[in-house]
């Protein structure tokens, strides 16, 4: 997800109706994700992350952070050594264990914002076999009730280094 595209965050004892603490409305989550963007499915080479993940750093402001906001499963360092970027070898999918191949190909969710080279990720672009999907707020709110409750993820996954 892009940066820009999330928001607000979810809070366990967020109450906007007559929900408990923890459980999460249809409206708490539009909050979140308002703009119902398509999601994409695209075949990106390892290459292409690395470099879509750098990306994030070259801000067209001095001093503004555009994070990418990736999935809780996917992990990497960075480095502000010789400018900005991601340290090579650390982008994994498993936690840390097995760092993603150059080489290699994966398929790589994201809304069609990204897809066509929104917030500057042009490397998207490059991508291939799109594949379109449900809206992001629709797939969000059924991911939320199939895995509820749900604990935040890791806050360790992206992680400054050097």
């Amino acid at each position: 997800m892009n940066s820009g595209g999330v928001r607000a965050g979810l809070l366990f004892d967020q109450i906007s109706g007559g929900e408990q603490p923890g459980e999460v409305t249809y409206a708490e989550t539009f909050t979140v994700q308002p703009f119902g963007n398509p999601l994409v499915v695209k075949t990106c080479t390892g290459q292409q992350i690395y470099d879509v993940l750098n990306q994030q750093f070259n801000n067209p402001s001095p001093g503004s952070n555009r994070i990418m906001l990736p999935s809780a499963y996917v992990h990497y360092q960075w480095t502000t050594a010789d400018g900005p970027h991601v340290v090579d070898g650390s982008v994994s999918f498993d936690g840390g264990a097995t760092p993603i191949s150059k080489t290699a190909v994966y398929r790589v969710a994201m809304n069609n914002f990204m897809a066509d080279g929104g917030d500057n990720y042009t490397v998207f672009r490059s991508c291939t076999e799109p594949l379109g999907g449900e809206i992001d707020l629709d797939a969000f709110s059924r991911y939320l009730r199939a895995h509820s409750p749900l604990a935040p993820p890791a806050l360790n996954r992206i992680e400054k280094v050097g």
